[in-house]
């Protein structure tokens, strides 16, 4: 009677281990996918970095040409507005 309970606790124990070992193997395997999405994020990531500094760069050109053009179009209203004093004159 004593062997069928020890060979029952060894198979008991044998099993509990199994499945300990199938649940390390299931972690690890979660583990190299988290980082391999990890990688993958941090590569999106420079990506969108890169792209939100050209971006900025982008909008400062055009923030740039814009005042230009402000200063053009306000030179250019100052002159009509010489030419209009100097047709009053006349």
């Amino acid at each position: 009677m004593t062997m069928i309970v020890l060979i029952g606790i060894t198979l008991s124990l044998l099993g509990v281990a199994g499945l300990q070992f199938l649940y390390l193997s299931w972690l690890e395997q979660v583990n190299r996918s988290n980082k391999k999405r990890i990688t993958e994020l941090e590569h999106r990531c420079m990506y969108l970095n890169d792209r939100l500094f050209q971006s900025e760069l982008d909008v400062k050109q055009q923030a740039a040409v814009l005042a230009e053009h402000d200063i053009l179009l306000e030179t250019e209203e100052i002159d009509e507005v010489w030419a209009d004093v100097i047709s009053d004159e006349r």
